[in-house]
């Protein structure tokens, strides 16, 4: 992740890292904060959070001029059950996450995340 030639390249490659893991913590931070106390429906936040992502991404793909991105067609019921595999992994890894976060500390949350693919 290179954006510009030599040492200067480096240092906003190290920039954007560490700003990508700062946001990460602060967020699960929020996150075992909300779902601790004010409202304890992880399952809840999370489908709302995927909903609207869904919505964003439904709208920019609609918006946005058709030569920004040519779509792979999807051929075969193998691309479909892959597709949809990969789909029903990341949203069980984030509502897992969110209920996890109820039930054990920020630490081991942490600690276990740093595991995961």
């Amino acid at each position: 992740l290179l954006l510009y030639g030599g040492g200067a390249g480096v240092l906003v490659s190290v920039g954007l890292l560490a700003t990508y893991f700062a946001l990460h913590v602060l967020f699960n931070i929020y996150n075992k904060w909300l779902f601790s106390g004010p409202v304890p429906a992880p399952l809840f936040i999370t489908a709302t959070h995927q909903g609207f992502c869904f919505l964003g991404a439904l709208m920019f793909a609609l918006c946005s001029p058709h030569h920004w991105y040519k779509r792979t067609p999807l051929e075969g019921s193998a691309m479909y059950t892959n597709l949809l595999i990969i789909s029903v992994g990341f949203c069980l890894n984030t509502a897992l996450n969110n209920v996890s976060l109820m039930h054990s500390t920020l630490a081991l949350n942490q600690l276990v995340r740093a595991f995961a693919p």
